[in-house]
């Protein structure tokens, strides 16, 4: 998967400038990466919803990502799917706010967001891109292969400023 590193700044409708962490083409989104901190993440997830806000009519995504990137805990946050008077609180706190990447189970290089609820049973899954071409075969996307793989790359990955 291709990704671009703090691209450049954006500015917001408020008149801040804001810098994503990364913008993945494939998805035609932003994604922000976050510790596992309650203040970094709802300083950061502010500035975020706002893009998202100011990129409405663009059919943009922004990801807020919480913690190590993980195949076992949903930690992206789509936060296209929040208004920016719903509580953040409520948005980082429940667990089916919160998606882990998918892939295709028959198509390749298709990619699906996927959520659980407190049961571990799928609350929802939607397909988010991919350089593939996606089929209809109703069947459910799974973890494994190349999404595994990229997970295991991104927790080895790091950045220098």
């Amino acid at each position: 998967m291709q990704f671009e590193y703090e691209k450049e700044y954006i500015d917001l409708s408020n008149g801040q400038k804001y810098l994503p962490d990364f913008f993945l083409p494939e998805f035609n989104a932003f994604f922000e990466v976050k510790p596992n901190s309650d203040a970094i993440v709802t300083e950061e997830c502010v500035k975020a919803r706002l893009l998202s806000q100011d990129l409405a009519d663009q059919a943009i995504n922004v990801w807020l990502a919480t913690g190590g990137p993980s195949e076992q805990n949903g930690n992206v946050i789509p936060l296209n799917h929040w208004d920016l008077s719903d509580d953040i609180e409520h948005i980082l706190s429940a667990r089916e706010n919160r998606y882990m990447f998918y892939q295709d189970r028959r198509d390749e290089g298709i990619y699906w967001l996927y959520a659980v609820d407190h049961t571990d049973t799928m609350r929802s899954a939607y397909f988010i891109g991919g350089w593939g071409t996606e089929t209809d075969h109703l069947k459910e996307p799974m973890m494994f292969g190349q999404v595994q793989a990229a997970y295991q790359r991104a927790r080895e990955y790091s950045f220098e400023n």
